[in-house]
């Protein structure tokens, strides 16, 4: 296949795959990403979506000529249903390949209610998808499944490799336990899944620092400092060239914006359970309404506490 690198700039990711550079490829729906790192004779996938998303990554894979036996690691980025629940079929697909993810997102995969919740979760997206796509991308939600016995364990700090190319996975502070970043200095391409923002027609469009604002906030420095090339980010745009930085320090802006909304809110006396109500009604639109509304409730709850903690501090 002859290469066609996308443009720089914004990114918009409806017609896929779309090859962002030399060894890396976008695959997935507009709303789920999932990137294809591809070596000499050996492949990973990074991201592994939802359940109904897997025929269409294996279709993606065909169609660039990746066979499913050069797959050698599918890694689960984190915990969440949108980032997890797609793991079952890839892997039952690609039975070459090791499932890769940290401890802390292997301890909370495997308890039942998660399993659980995240099947519920994954139906509810996978329906609103659905009426977006056309039928072949997607497909009945599978019965919730465990991981398979054998998981390749990765903490932040160690590497893949496939073939000639080196995928450093980085920690992902503030938004989730154990949650991975990848990058490939090599191309000067980061995978940020949701620890680089959340995107919405080439703007930020959400906070997501459920498990610490300082935290999320700090890794956001962390990778604009790597003076990345092109941002592959976990849901709908990916960004190219200078407009890399540029989405990360607006990202940063609107973190800091609703923050200081959170906090100047409950210096006026206003409750925890308004100001959740209030972020819900900004923001659970058009890219952001394809997840449950009480799933979006639960997380503005989390960015309340979360700044109110760092506050504390």
């Amino acid at each position: 296949m002859t290469p066609n690198f996308a443009s720089y700039g914004r990114i918009a990711c409806q017609q896929l795959p779309i090859q962002l550079s030399p060894c890396v490829w976008r695959l997935g729906t507009y709303h789920l990403a999932v990137f294809l790192v591809r070596g000499q004779g050996q492949s990973l996938l990074f991201e592994v979506g939802l359940s109904t998303t897997a025929p269409l990554v294996l279709a993606q894979l065909a169609e660039l000529g990746v066979p499913k036996e050069e797959v050698r690691y599918v890694v689960l980025t984190h915990a969440h249903s949108d980032h997890a629940t797609g793991q079952a079929p890839l892997m039952a697909a690609l039975g070459r390949a090791e499932l890769v993810m940290t401890q802390a997102s292997r301890r909370h995969l495997d308890k039942p209610e998660t399993a659980q919740a995240f099947h519920e979760e994954d139906i509810f997206t996978s329906a609103v998808i659905a009426d977006q796509a056309s039928p072949e991308d997607t497909q009945r939600v599978a019965e919730p499944e465990g991981l398979p016995e054998s998981i390749l364990i990765k903490e932040p700090g160690e590497s893949l490799v496939v073939d000639n190319v080196n995928l450093e996975l980085l920690g992902a502070h503030g938004h989730v336990p154990g949650g991975l970043v990848g990058w490939l200095p090599g191309d000067g391409v980061l995978l940020g899944s949701d620890s680089a923002g959340f995107c919405s027609l080439g703007e930020p469009a959400y906070p997501l620092y459920f498990v610490s604002y300082g935290g999320y906030q700090a890794n956001l420095a962390k990778l604009s400092g790597l003076n990345p090339e092109v941002l592959g980010l976990g849901h709908q745009d990916c960004f190219k060239g200078p407009s890399v930085n540029e989405y990360l320090e607006r990202t940063i802006e609107l973190l800091t914006r609703e923050h200081q909304r959170i906090v100047d809110g409950v210096n006026a006396g206003r409750n925890e359970e308004d100001l959740a109500q209030d972020i819900f009604n900004r923001y659970y639109h058009d890219e952001l309404a394809i997840y449950p509304p009480d799933t979006m409730m639960d997380c503005n709850r989390l960015l309340v506490r979360r700044s109110l903690e760092h506050e504390e501090v």
